[in-house]
């Protein structure tokens, strides 16, 4: 059986659950290897029962695509995956968001990373299936153990993006847990991780799973790449298309499990060489973002910003106007742009043109792109004139947790006199 959104917009058709603990039930069960769900947002899956899986959608065969799986719950001591578990080999999931979901309490003390049952609060494969060109992000997983955003212990995750999920659990994964299978150009993001080894808001389990993928701050292994310049189009905004200064174009590796459309539906491989993540950069169009010496620092900082244009013919004249904070600071045909910065958080804006063609590029905008920070703080007790950056007594902040709050790692702060109560822990 294939069921079938109408229109091929998963918005326009939503099978929702109850949402209710008092009569919980996961929203689809699939079981034949032919079986499919196309163009449908799947949501209110509720389960909350001990060892019980998969409150969206729970896969033995078949194939997901197109589809939107939010909104679904899973609780209950070893209770796994609020999105997609897929349980048995030969299961497919692509073309797919996959987006605020929430487990608790997914594993206890007892489960090891190599266990099935180490998450995965958006998607768990268990079983030797395919998971390619899907967007998992804003899920949530708490009260866990081992617990993962995304849990591979089996099969091919391939050209996946994961990004701004949270796990709060002591030692759990933000990002993508590998105990098996394979992990292959997947760029994983702007994921959050409290508690113990930071390295888990981005992956954990067996480097050589990994393969050609995109971090941020922690290196997987040499096939990888890890660095700032990852390259969202509109980060803040959750636009997690590349930009043309993204690191992940054309850094991939060329595989036909991928398939031949990204998640928009545009051509996967573009420029001879696969993209990392699930969308793939489009060249045809003018447009441009820009890559920076320094995203933090202290006063007096200066930060040099170039210009990435991509979509324009050789000769075209082009021009480049720079903002900082909506203010025009900057419009010539010079794709650099230098600017000092004093204390505060800044956004910067590019705008180019291809005045040949006469097309203006979508601007490109960075909100925080920049912050600077004063190398000495200083704290007054109750001061009435406190005033960022609180860089002498006379402005100094008012309370301990103030000037930590502002402080920029390697800063100094100096505390005057004083009684200092608190109402609640310094952090």
């Amino acid at each position: 059986v294939w069921l079938v959104g109408e229109t091929g917009n998963p918005a326009d058709v939503t099978v929702r659950g109850a949402y209710n603990s008092k009569t919980p039930f996961r929203v689809f069960n699939i079981s034949n290897a032919g079986a499919k769900l196309d163009s449908l947002t799947v949501s209110g899956g509720y389960i909350n029962a001990n060892s019980t899986y998969g409150a969206g959608v729970y896969m033995k065969g078949g194939t997901v695509t197109n589809c939107v799986i939010t909104g679904n719950y899973c609780g209950g001591k070893t209770s796994r995956c609020a999105g997609i578990y897929m349980a048995s080999a030969g299961c497919v999931v692509s073309h797919c968001v996959i987006t605020n979901n929430s487990t608790v309490r997914q594993t206890d003390a007892t489960t090891s990373i190599t266990d099935w049952g180490a998450g995965g609060t958006a998607i768990a494969m268990v079983g030797s299936g395919t998971v390619r060109n899907c967007l998992i992000a804003g899920n949530t997983s708490s009260k866990d153990n081992v617990g993962a955003i995304v849990a591979v212990h089996a099969g091919v995750f391939i050209n996946n993006t994961v990004a701004d999920n949270v796990n709060t659990a002591v030692d759990g994964t933000a990002g993508v847990l590998a105990s098996g299978g394979k992990v292959i150009n997947c760029l994983i993001a702007g994921n959050t991780k409290t508690g113990t080894t930071p390295q888990y808001a981005e992956w954990r389990g067996s480097t050589d799973l990994f393969v050609n993928c995109a971090t941020e701050l922690y290196p997987i292994n040499d096939t990888c790449y890890c660095g700032p310049d990852i390259g969202f189009l509109d980060h803040p905004n959750r636009d997690y298309r590349l930009s043309s200064a993204s690191k992940c174009r054309d850094a991939g590796q060329n595989d036909d499990r991928a398939g031949s459309l990204d998640l928009l539906g545009e051509n996967r491989v573009i420029n001879k060489i696969i993209d990392i993540g699930c969308y793939e950069f489009d060249n045809s169009a003018f447009s441009a973002s820009f890559v920076q010496s320094a995203k933090t620092g202290f006063s007096p900082l200066t930060v040099v910003f170039t210009a990435k244009p991509d979509g324009f013919d050789e000769g075209d004249e082009l021009e480049y106007g720079w903002f900082v904070d909506g203010v025009l600071r900057q419009k010539s045909s010079e794709p650099t742009f230098s600017s000092d910065f004093t204390p505060g958080e800044y956004s910067v804006k590019l705008v180019a043109a291809n005045l040949t063609k006469q097309v203006t590029a979508e601007p490109y905008e960075i909100a925080g792109a920049v912050t600077c920070g004063a190398r000495q703080l200083y704290v007054v007790d109750g001061n009435p004139d406190a005033a960022f950056p609180y860089d002498s007594f006379s402005n100094a902040a008012s309370t301990v947790q103030m000037a930590i709050d502002a402080a920029l790692d390697g800063a100094d702060i100096c505390v005057s006199n004083g009684t200092y109560a608190l109402a609640s822990a310094v952090s």
